[in-house]
C-alpha cells in the first residue's frame, strides 16, 4: 500500500522545544519524517527539509543508527527507518484490546477467505495498520504492521471515516489532500463525501483500486463502548480473485466479523440478524427479472411508458424494463436514491441525498426540484409515492437507522414542501384507499403500518392509528400498495413474504417469496393484475445468499386481484 507524500513542514515540530531538549527534538524530527515519507531519502533532502547543517544531521543519523532506529542502504545511498521500530510497533500494540480480542476471527478469516487480512485504526487523516494476517496464495497483498496510509483512498479508512459524527467528519474532510494514487482515486470532496454515506448505509467500504491498481479491499467497522468506531477489519486482494460480486459478500461477512469483535469489546454492533428460511415458496411466485440489487426497491409502473421502473438504493441507479426483461436500460448515479415516479412535465421524479429532483432517463441529466435540507447529515430518502391528486410524498430516514430521526414530507404541484410527520424511524410504504380517504405509511423500525384520514383536496392527514402490527411475526414491514379492491399488500422484510390486509387490518393472505428480504411491491402490466415483488441482498452473509440465491432479484405474482394506476407527479 502506498502512502501520502509528507507537506515539507509537517515533520518540523511547530513548538518550541522544552529546554534542554534541542538534539532530541531535531532527532524526532528525523524520524517522524523518514516514517511519514513515501519513499527512502537521501542525506541532503533530508538536510534541506529540516533546515539542519550538514554536520548535526550527521551526528543525529550516527546516534540513532547505533540505537538501530535509522539504517544506511550504502547501494542507494538513503536513509530508512530501522528495524527497532517493528520490535516497538508490536511492543506498544500488543496492549490495545481490539488487536487481542481480532486475532482469533483474523486467523479463521484468512484460512476461509485464503485473502489477507488486516486490523486497522484511524490516526487523524491516515490509517495505521495494528494488525495483519498473511495469505499464501499466489498475488496476497501484504502490509506491515506499523505502516501508515491515508484514509480517504482505503476502505478501513473510509469506513471509519463515515461513522464519525458531522462535526468531526466536516473538519477531517476540509483537511484531506485527495491526492491521486490511481484514476479511480476519488478527488472530489463532494464524490466522497457522498461515498461516505454510501458506507454508512450498507455497513461495510469498498476501495476498488482507489490506492493500488489491481487490489480491492473491503473493511467493516469496530466499534467501542463509546459508540467510535475505534477500528476497521479488512480484506485485500488481486482483482482477479477479488470482483466487485465477491468483495460485497465478504463485506457482509467481515461485517458479522466485527460485531463479534465489538460485542467482546463491550461496544454496540450494527443489527445483523440473520433470518430463518422460510417454507415453499407459494406456488405461482414466478422470477420477473435475475439481478443482484444491493438494496432493490420502489417498484413502479409507468402508464405512460408501459415499462417497470425499479431502483437500487445502495448500489445507486435507476432501472426500467419492458415486462419481458430484455431491454434493461439502467441510469448510474453518485447518490443514494430513494424512490423513482413519473412526471408529468416529463421524466422521471427521484429522491436523492440533494434533494427531490428531475431525470431524464435518456440522457442521465438531473434537475433540482426541492431539498428539504436534512438529507446532508447521516439522513436519506428512502421510500415515495404519489397520491392521486398528484402531490409527491417522500419519507427520510438515518442511515444508521437511529431511532425517530426520520420525517414524512408533502410536496405539492407548486414546490411547496411541507414536513408532514417527525419522529419517524423507518420510512417506508406508502398507499391511499382506492376512495382516497385513508393513507397508509409504514415505519418499519417501529414494524408498524399507520392509517391516516387523509383529505384528498387539500392534502392534509389526521386521526393516526395502527392499522397492522407486524411485532408478533418474524420481519418487518417494508414497501406496500393498495388494490381495487382497497386490501393492503406489503413486503415483509426478513419475512420471506409479501402478505394481504383487508381493509380492517386482519391477514388476508401470506404469499411465500424464494428470498428473505422483500422490499416492496406494486401492481404491473396493462391490466395491473401482475404483482411485481423487489427485494434486497444487503447484509445476507454468504451461507444466507447460498440459501437464496435469486436475493435481490424481482418476482412477479398473479393474485387474482388488480391494482390502481398511479399518478405522475404535478410539480
Amino acid at each position: 500500500m502506498r502512502k501520502a507524500k509528507t507537506s515539507p513542514d509537517k515533520a518540523k515540530v511547530s513548538d518550541s522545544p522544552v529546554a534542554g531538549t534541542a538534539s532530541l527534538t531535531k532527532g524526532l524530527q528525523v524520524l517522524l519524517l523518514l516514517g511519514e515519507e513515501s519513499q527512502a531519502m537521501r542525506f541532503t533532502d533530508l538536510a534541506n527539509r529540516l533546515g539542519l547543517s550538514k554536520a548535526t544531521l550527521h551526528r543525529i543519523l550516527s546516534a540513532l543508527a547505533r540505537f538501530d532506529l535509522v539504517r544506511y542502504d550504502s547501494s542507494e545511498q538513503v536513509y530508512v527507518l530501522g528495524p527497532r521500530f517493528l520490535a516497538l510497533a508490536h511492543s506498544v500494540w500488543g496492549n490495545v484490546d481490539v488487536r487481542s480480542v481480532a486475532a482469533s476471527e483474523m486467523e479463521r478469516l484468512v484460512i476461509e477467505l485464503q485473502e489477507t487480512v488486516g486490523l486497522a485504526q484511524l490516526d487523524e487523516l491516515n490509517i495505521t495498520i495494528v494488525d495483519e494476517r498473511e495469505t499464501d496464495a499466489p498475488l496476497g497483498v501484504r502490509f506491515a504492521v506499523g505502516r501508515r496510509d491515508p484514509a480517504f483512498c482505503t476502505a478501513p479508512g473510509k469506513i471509519m471515516l463515515a461513522y464519525r459524527d458531522a462535526e468531526q467528519r466536516t473538519e477531517l474532510l476540509n483537511a484531506i489532500p485527495f491526492q491521486a494514487f490511481t484514476d479511480k482515486t476519488l478527488t472530489d470532496a463532494r464524490a466522497f463525501e457522498a461515498e461516505l454515506e454510501l458506507c454508512r448505509a450498507r455497513g461495510y467500504a469498498i476501495s476498488d483500486q482507489e490506492q493500488i491498481a489491481g487490489v480491492r479491499s473491503v473493511a467493516a467497522p469496530v466499534f467501542a463502548p463509546n459508540g467510535i468506531a475505534t477500528a476497521a477489519i479488512f480484506v485485500s486482494g488481486p482483482t482477479v480473485r477479488l470482483d466487485m460480486e465477491r468483495l460485497h459478500i465478504v463485506g457482509r461477512d467481515l461485517m458479522k466479523v466485527a460485531h463479534r469483535i465489538t460485542g467482546n469489546l463491550g461496544g454496540t454492533a450494527l443489527h445483523l440478524d440473520t433470518p430463518e428460511a422460510a417454507a415453499v415458496p407459494t406456488r405461482g411466485v414466478e422470477l420477473l427479472y435475475e439481478t443482484h440489487a444491493l438494496l432493490g426497491d420502489s417498484p413502479y409502473w409507468s402508464m405512460r411508458d408501459q415499462k417497470f421502473y425499479w431502483v437500487d438504493i445502495l448500489h445507486p441507479s435507476v432501472s426500467r424494463m419492458t415486462l419481458g426483461g430484455s431491454d434493461v436500460e439502467t441510469v448510474a448515479l453518485t447518490e443514494l436514491v430513494g424512490f423513482v415516479a413519473d412526471r408529468q412535465a416529463g421524466g422521471c421524479v427521484i429522491a436523492t441525498q440533494s434533494g427531490v429532483q428531475g431525470l431524464h432517463f435518456e440522457s442521465g441529466a438531473l434537475t433540482a426540484i426541492a431539498d428539504p435540507g436534512e438529507t446532508r447529515a447521516f439522513i436519506r430518502f428512502n421510500d415515495g409515492k404519489c397520491d392521486r391528486a398528484g402531490r409527491l410524498w417522500a419519507g427520510t430516514m438515518s442511515m444508521d437507522v437511529a431511532p425517530e430521526k426520520g420525517s414524512l414530507y408533502s410536496l405539492d404541484k407548486n414546490l411547496r414542501l411541507k414536513r408532514m410527520v417527525s419522529d419517524v424511524t423507518i420510512s417506508n410504504g406508502l398507499a391511499w384507499s382506492p376512495d382516497n380517504r385513508t393513507m397508509y405509511f409504514a415505519d418499519s423500525g417501529k414494524q408498524t403500518i399507520y392509517a391516516y384520514d387523509f383529505d384528498f383536496e387539500t392534502g392534509e392527514i389526521s386521526g393516526r392509528r395502527e392499522f397492522y402490527n407486524g411485532s408478533r411475526l418474524q420481519g418487518r414491514p417494508s414497501g406496500l400498495t393498495v388494490d381495487a379492491e382497497g386490501a393492503v399488500w406489503c413486503a415483509i422484510w426478513d419475512g420471506w413474504s409479501v402478505i394481504r390486509l383487508r381493509p380492517d387490518g386482519q391477514l388476508d393472505r401470506t404469499i411465500t417469496l424464494p428470498v428473505p428480504r422483500p422490499t416492496s411491491c406494486s401492481f404491473v402490466g396493462e391490466k395491473l393484475d401482475i404483482l411485481a415483488i423487489t427485494s434486497a441482498r444487503i447484509r445476507l452473509s454468504e451461507a444466507s445468499l447460498k440459501a437464496a440465491p435469486l436475493s435481490g432479484s424481482i418476482f412477479a405474482f398473479t393474485p387474482g386481484v388488480s391494482g390502481l394506476p398511479e399518478v405522475p407527479f404535478h410539480g
